[in-house]
């Protein structure tokens, strides 16, 4: 069942950095005098990395507030799974006066819990036929939030998944056939928790054994500072052929090692046993998660390069 969630009205507004300076004698009398329809501002920097449940929490339940305003210097957004208790509110600081009294609040919320999506899958044989390359991108992102915002994704991850719709016309349109077969898999809902790549792992069309290496491609949209490998300590050879055939062929500014990270869609397929990478570009627009992540805030100048190195790459593999 849908749930679907509404806040509006007229709230009291206080500050919680001045809220906890107060005595046990001050909350008390604080409570009293004023009812549920209040929110709490946090200052960012006053919330300590790891523990902001815990003083959200602190602040719905100690001070009896209806929900959070949390002040940041910058904006970002993530899709949710479940309905929190209370509203969480983030606003930029510059936007937000210290001594406003009240705010009025319309917001409406809408968890869908049984939402259906689908992974896309292709593949190219090879000749060897039973044996994979395997190629995975994101294409889920935002969405909309209420009717006006729109998240696009430009990087996040239609580049990604551009990449792999570019490998699969090399691969379908070369004239040689490929030493083993390519996969071609597109998906949904990494931003909800990595669930398309998760539900594959569970349920794969070929057993995951067949795979040879597997590379999932994010933020391939810029470039400028070269790329970033996950799981390049994990598999140290493929690594430095990567680095091998950049610095052959003057690709990119830096192929840059990382070790085992859940940030993406390579993570199940790891836990799996398959070797693979996630490979992401660095440098360039810096929008990320916001509505400034649009297509023509990507300069793709290293684009081409990063398609090089994989196609290279992929060569390489015995």
């Amino acid at each position: 069942m849908d749930v679907k969630v509404l806040v509006f009205g007229t709230f009291d507004l206080f500050w919680f950095d001045e809220l906890v300076l107060k005595t046990e004698k001050e909350i008390d009398k604080f409570i009293k005098k004023t009812d549920q329809f209040k929110f709490i501002v946090v200052k960012e920097e006053d919330i300590l990395k790891g523990e902001q449940r815990i003083l959200l929490d602190a602040a719905t339940r100690t001070y009896m507030a209806r929900g959070v305003i949390i002040i940041r210097e910058k904006l970002t957004w993530g899709v949710a799974s479940k309905m929190g208790r209370y509203p969480i509110i983030e606003v930029l600081k510059n936007k937000i006066d210290r001594n406003a009294k009240k705010i009025n609040i319309e917001m409406e919320c809408l968890l869908i819990p049984r939402y259906e999506s689908q992974n896309l899958i292709g593949y190219i044989p090879g000749a060897v036929a039973d044996s994979f390359i395997v190629f995975t991108a994101h294409y889920d992102h935002l969405g909309r939030m209420g009717k006006e915002t729109y998240f696009a994704g430009a990087n996040d991850n239609a580049s990604g998944t551009a990449m792999i719709l570019d490998l699969a016309r090399h691969y379908t349109n070369s004239a040689d056939t490929p030493k083993y077969s390519i996969a071609i898999m597109a998906f949904a809902a990494e931003e909800t928790g990595l669930r398309g790549s998760k539900y594959y792992t569970e349920n794969p069309m070929f057993s995951l054994k067949k795979i040879k290496f597997l590379v999932n491609l994010d933020l391939m949209g810029n470039g400028t500072e070269g790329v970033t490998v996950v799981n390049g300590t994990e598999f140290k050879n493929e690594f430095e052929t990567l680095v091998e055939i950049n610095s052959r062929d003057s690709l990119l500014k830096e192929v840059k090692i990382r070790g085992k990270a859940q940030n993406s869609d390579h993570h199940f397929f790891t836990e799996k046993g398959v070797p693979c990478f996630f490979i992401y570009t660095r440098g360039g627009s810096k929008a990320y998660h916001d509505v400034y992540d649009t297509a023509d805030n990507l300069a793709l100048s290293e684009y081409n390069y990063v398609f090089r190195l994989l196609t290279e790459f992929v060569s390489t593999i015995h």
